[in-house]
C-alpha cells in the first residue's frame, strides 16, 4: 500500500485533492461512501498535521473496518484473488440465477 501511495499514478490521481477530499477518496474507494465527519476530521487533521500519510490512513481504515464496511472490504479481496476465469464462472452463474425467475414463470 505504501508503495502505491508513493506512486506516479497516486499522486496524478489525487495529489491535487485537498486532504478531505482525499480521505473521502479512500473512504469512497474502500467502502462507496464518504468518511462520516468524525473520522473525516481526524484523518484530514492527521494528513494536514504530517503525522499520518494517505497509505497509512488506508491502513488504518481496512484494519477498523466493521460491520457493513468489513463485508464490503472481504467481498472486494475475493474477488481481488480470484483469477479472470473465475471470475467469468462466477459473474455468468449470478447472470443465471438473476434469469432464473424468468425461466421459472415466464415472460410478465
Amino acid at each position: 500500500m505504501a508503495s502505491f501511495g508513493a506512486s506516479a499514478e497516486a499522486t496524478t490521481l489525487y495529489g491535487s485533492l485537498t486532504d478531505t477530499a482525499k480521505v473521502n477518496a479512500l473512504y469512497q474507494q474502500s467502502f462507496g461512501r464518504d468518511a462520516d465527519f468524525a473520522g473525516l476530521m481526524y484523518y484530514a487533521g492527521q494528513l494536514s498535521a504530517g503525522t499520518m500519510t494517505a497509505a497509512s490512513i488506508a491502513q488504518n481504515i481496512f484494519d477498523g473496518a466493521s460491520g457493513n464496511d468489513a463485508t464490503i472490504l472481504a467481498n472486494k479481496l475475493v474477488v481481488q484473488r480470484l483469477t479472470p476465469l473465475q471470475l467469468i464462472q462466477r459473474l455468468k452463474l449470478l447472470h443465471t440465477l438473476a434469469l432464473l425467475p424468468l425461466l421459472l414463470l415466464g415472460p410478465c
